[in-house]
């Protein structure tokens, strides 16, 4: 089962990478197609395999060879051995859902907390409520602990702020 929500892990990090590029961007999840930052091909979907495409490429695009960042792979990489490791640690269970969701939440903030400096209210707010329901339902964390959990992640980033 491991290697299973591994492979389904490297195609949804395929997606995540979507996400980590575009959202801070302002553009649209769903199109345009995926296309090179640098010459504006569209990419082929055998050219779209989740860390293979990288490999055979050499890292570079098909149409220009311009490099294709090393973010792609390592997204890809992160988010399939993360999938494996939830699936390890809790198997197909309610709590194994919880904390695969709330990885391949972190994992895109990660990388456009690395990258931009920022993490979007449109993956932050619904991470929290989520978080908060799932803590009131009886989930990997008690609501108590979730609300100071809350409130220090809130907290800390305002005190900067306001500092």
């Amino acid at each position: 089962m491991p290697a299973v929500a591994a492979a389904y892990g490297l195609v949804f990090g395929s997606f995540l990478n979507v996400v980590v590029y575009r959202l801070p961007r302002g553009i649209s999840l769903v199109r345009p197609r995926s296309h090179c930052p640098a010459c504006g091909a569209t990419v082929r979907w055998f050219d779209n395999v989740p860390l293979l495409s990288y490999l055979l490429l050499l890292g570079r695009c098909r149409a220009c060879r311009a490099r294709i960042s090393v973010r792609y792979p390592l997204v890809e990489l992160a988010s399939g051995a993360l999938a494996a490791a939830v699936v390890v640690r809790f198997g197909l269970t309610v709590a194994g859902a919880e904390a695969m969701l709330l990885v391949m939440l972190l994992l895109p903030l990660a990388f456009i907390d690395l990258e931009h400096h920022l993490l979007p209210d449109v993956l932050t707010l619904p991470g929290i409520a989520v978080g908060l329901a799932a803590s009131a339902a009886g989930g990997l964390v008690g609501l108590a602990d979730a609300l100071v959990g809350a409130a220090v992640g809130a907290g800390l980033p305002y005190a900067v702020i306001v500092i």
